[in-house]
């Protein structure tokens, strides 16, 4: 709960400072610390470490790696397609969801075939997000 509140604070910095911060609190053993890590680095104007977040799209719970795909669609990373491919097959529906979205606002063309094959996912909120980012590429 305290190292939670921690991060919330620097976020509310919204300065060079935090990403330091930040970005360890992203290797925390508290999924809500995680959680929060991310959440923040989304919001804060000058988070640069980037190579963080997209380390989450590999972690164990579905809310952090749900949460990593909105924020590295958010900020449009690049460096991010391969791991939301890989995300946009997740077990997890939500996941699969955020996953194809972000692909769509990175608007990367290699991720194309990814976000094609969503179409045809179980999940109509995926197929939604899937036909969305094709328009968007």
């Amino acid at each position: 709960m305290v190292r939670e509140a921690a991060v919330k604070a620097l976020e509310r910095m919204n300065s060079q400072g935090p990403n330091l911060d930040l970005s360890y609190a992203m290797t925390d053993d508290s999924e809500a610390v995680r959680l929060a890590a991310v959440r923040a680095a989304t919001r804060v104007n000058v988070f640069s470490d980037v190579a963080s977040v997209v380390a989450l799209v590999g972690d164990e719970s579905p809310l952090v790696r749900r949460a990593a795909a909105d924020s590295l669609g958010t900020m449009r990373v690049r460096d991010a397609v391969a791991g939301l491919s890989l995300l946009a097959t997740d077990r997890d529906a939500a996941v699969r969801k955020a996953a194809v979205w972000a692909l769509g606002q990175i608007r990367d063309v290699s991720a194309r075939p990814v976000v094609e094959a969503a179409t045809n996912d179980s999940d109509r909120f995926v197929v939604d997000a899937a036909n969305t980012a094709l328009r968007r590429m």
